[in-house]
């Protein structure tokens, strides 16, 4: 994530050497620092907008995109928010559904994740889908895998790419299944 503010950045941030490198110097430049914030721009905000941010960032904090969005908020400005515990590496594009939680995980490529889905402690690989109400725990799900609505995999496992794990099925932990297998609906 980014910031929105380069002034509250600079005053929170653990580079502010970098700030006056690269942006000025916040004492003596402020007026130019506040015109180049997204913060200050938001009105001109026209298209829907993802902001994403880990609240584990030791670099630039939570509170940028926080701000960003209450503003963008309070002037009716289209944003969607999605605060993922921890550090999430997040690639592109993602859809990840309101109400979807993911914490401390690599996300591949063209993965969709649906609502009220939980990832916490897993890789997970380019264009997977994860069903509504899921939960993945420190597991790897592998390349066009499907996951079903409210399946359970336990931690460590390994599903391999272009599985099926239905809905309601249940991945008892430390199980590997091979390419291209099924897990059927309700399987335990």
């Amino acid at each position: 994530a980014g910031f929105s503010s380069i002034v509250t950045f600079y005053d929170a941030t653990n580079i502010p050497d970098w700030i006056n490198l690269e942006a000025g110097d916040p004492l003596t430049e402020r007026e130019k620092l506040e015109d180049r914030s997204p913060l200050n721009h938001v009105d001109l905000l026209k298209s829907p907008i993802l902001l994403t941010h880990g609240s584990n960032d030791n670099r630039v904090g939570v509170t940028e995109s926080r701000q960003f969005v209450e503003a963008a908020k309070e002037l009716g400005r289209p944003v969607t928010y999605v605060e993922f515990e921890g550090q999430v590496i997040l690639g592109s594009n993602c859809i990840i559904e309101k109400g979807a939680k993911i914490g401390q995980s690599v996300i591949g490529s063209n993965v969709r994740i649906r609502s009220g889905a939980r990832v916490f402690g897993s890789v997970i690989w380019d264009g997977v889908d994860i069903g509504r109400d899921a939960n993945i725990r420190e597991s790897v799900i592998g390349y066009r895998t499907k996951v079903g609505d409210r399946a359970v995999i336990q931690v460590r496992n390994v599903i391999s790419d272009e599985c099926n794990i239905g809905s309601d099925a249940v991945v008892k932990t430390n199980l590997k299944i091979w390419p291209n297998k099924t897990v059927e609906e309700g399987a335990v």
